[in-house]
């Protein structure tokens, strides 16, 4: 199964690095391609830079809505399957591995995951 993986961003050069390593490393459990599709928008740092280094598929979209955003990536998206991540968020080693599993017998077209928030994480170190 080939997965695009789409990741809406914007001015999330201090984070988005981490996100890119994690699903670069969940990728590496997993049999198929895998592309990373990373939406700019709007960005005035340099998400772009970081997201073209770290392997990512690069789209502008300029919209304030975040459908239209995460769309903009699902046009350009080659694979069977969608999957979606912020990129102020990070996968599990085993997270493409779970999404195949339910998808590969046939029996299930989507899906959600339960998500956790950081550990000590502060409002202001968010923003």
């Amino acid at each position: 199964m080939d997965i695009s993986v789409i990741t809406p961003a914007h001015d999330e050069g201090k984070l988005i690095g981490k996100c890119l390593r994690s699903v670069q490393s969940a990728v590496g459990q997993i049999t198929g391609n895998v592309e990373h599709i990373v939406v700019v928008n709007r960005c005035t740092d340099e998400t772009e830079s970081i997201a073209l280094a770290g392997g990512g598929r690069i789209v502008d979209e300029h919209a304030k809505n975040l459908s239209r955003i995460r769309n903009a990536g699902a046009a350009l998206a080659e694979g069977d399957s969608l999957v979606t991540i912020e990129a102020d968020s990070w996968m599990s080693d085993n997270m493409l591995s779970e999404v195949v599993r339910p998808l590969d017998t046939g029996r299930f077209v989507g899906g959600g995951v339960r998500t956790l928030p950081s550990v000590g994480r502060s409002a202001s170190s968010a923003a």
